[in-house]
């Protein structure tokens, strides 16, 4: 019986640390949705509410799928882009190159398994978009 339950504790510590051991490169994977975009941008009065309602509409209908083959799907307010990928060896940038050359890098703030946070400098302003991992169907 102890032997059981020495087993079983070395089986649990086992599973633990091999459920943490996923890679970023596989933890990005999968069907992504905006949940919260911020920007350092001070947005005139008059502009804000027209900032906030597509801010609204972004993230309603945003979807990002980031797929094991290196490519990723992208859409946003009925606009759709698609490309290549690349996740940084430390993780903390993430590369989108688009269909017809052109390139965006973005800081990675935070990667977990359902969470991905990404930082992106604009014209001097920082935009930091938050996206929640979407159960697989």
């Amino acid at each position: 019986m102890r032997n059981l339950k020495i087993a079983s504790c070395i089986i649990v510590i086992v599973m633990f640390f091999a459920s943490c051991s996923q890679k970023p490169s596989e933890m990005i994977l999968g069907e992504w949705k905006i949940t919260d975009i911020q920007s350092s941008e001070a947005i005139p009065e008059e502009l804000a509410e027209i900032h906030r309602q597509t801010i609204e509409e972004m993230i309603a209908s945003s979807k990002l799928t980031i797929k094991a083959d290196g490519t990723f799907e992208n859409n946003i307010s009925e606009t759709s882009s698609s490309g290549k990928w690349a996740l940084s060896e430390d993780a903390k940038t993430l590369t989108m190159t688009y269909e017809g050359g052109s390139e965006e890098v973005s800081k990675v703030d935070e990667l977990t398994e359902t969470k991905l946070v990404v930082s992106i400098e604009v014209n001097e302003a920082k935009n930091t978009i938050v996206y929640e991992k979407q159960a697989a169907n």
